[in-house]
């Protein structure tokens, strides 16, 4: 019926939604530009998000939930989300449900994670290259030159189990022992990050903690050969 008194219709349509594909374009390749400076380890800076107008923020956050397969919030939802961003006080806990993940905020930064049960494990490494824990995480090593554990302390065996609380480590010998707590913090870990953390053993000796460094006296020198252990946490 439409056609018959606007003959022009299905062209007008077919031009019309041909611009919105070319602004949806557009719109994807601006997000991406704003995201190589905001996103990292799906993560995004709140302080750089906050720089940009309603309309810029909102199509940044889309396009990073899409990328986490999240289906759209309405528009009135984007806003609300960005409004408990800005707004909540520094020390506020934000905790978002949106579908299968939960949006997070941690020294002005946010983040999209799982919500995961923390479940208590302790393994044993026995040479194996790689090492997937209960939590889902993974452990990966390889020897190399120059880096990581020594080996020339004879390891070839180390314990592998999650933060009992408490523990004290000293990856930089310029610097004294300190807990692992005030080191997690000052490598701005977020909290339910820390929670799934795995610490490496030799002995009794905290020999390693992924993402905060080798206990000093382990580390091999240079042109010593060494065993690097880098961990890879459950991700979206």
């Amino acid at each position: 019926m439409l056609a018959s008194h606007y003959p022009a219709l299905k062209s007008v349509l077919a031009r019309t939604a041909s611009h919105l594909a070319e602004a949806n374009d557009l719109l994807d390749t601006l997000a991406k530009i704003d995201a190589e400076n905001l996103v990292q380890n799906n993560s995004l800076c709140l302080q750089g998000l906050t720089a940009f107008d309603l309309s810029r923020a909102k199509n940044l956050l889309r396009w990073w939930f899409a990328q986490n397969q999240l289906a759209m919030p309405t528009s009135e939802h984007l806003t609300e989300i960005i409004q408990q961003l800005f707004t909540a006080k520094s020390d506020a806990i934000i905790h978002i449900k949106l579908q299968h993940l939960r949006l997070k905020r941690y020294q002005q930064r946010a983040y999209l994670c799982l919500e995961r049960i923390t479940e208590a494990f302790d393994m044993v490494w026995n040479g194996e290259s790689c090492l997937t824990l209960p939590n889902g995480g993974q452990l990966h090593f390889k020897q190399v030159t120059g880096s990581g554990l020594a080996l020339k302390h004879g390891i070839t065996k180390l314990r592998i189990t999650n933060r009992d609380g408490g523990e004290r480590f000293k990856p930089d010998v310029l610097r004294p022992t300190r807990t692992l707590k005030h080191l997690l913090q000052e490598a701005s870990i977020p909290p339910w990050q820390r929670e799934h953390l795995p610490l490496i053993y030799w002995h009794d000796t905290l020999a390693l903690v992924p993402n905060i460094g080798i206990a000093h006296e382990l580390q091999a020198s240079e042109n010593e050969q060494g065993l690097e252990i880098t961990w890879q946490d459950k991700t979206v």
